[in-house]
């Protein structure tokens, strides 16, 4: 499991999400897949602005639950997504 932090708050995070090819946008990070999350709209979606920053989760943060996939392909993958915010 890693967590990246994208400038630009949500709408960045929701960018770079829709933008990926390799790995899957999920609300479950549990497969062989790589697969990512936006915390704000899974996991802590009913949490308030005071509930997240105490949890230390910000709008522009992205789980990624690393799968089996090649390495330089996932690289790839994300470098496209993240070069387009």
């Amino acid at each position: 499991m890693v967590t990246i932090e994208v400038k630009g708050g949500v709408k960045a995070a929701v960018k770079v999400c829709d933008t990926l090819c390799v790995a899957v946008n999920a609300m479950s990070l549990g497969g062989v897949e790589t697969l990512v999350s936006i915390p704000v709209y899974s996991s802590h979606v009913n949490m308030t602005e005071k509930e997240l920053k105490s949890h230390g989760v910000t709008p522009g943060m992205i789980r990624i639950s690393v799968g089996v996939e090649g390495i330089e392909d996932l690289k790839s993958d994300f470098a496209q997504a993240l070069n387009r915010v």
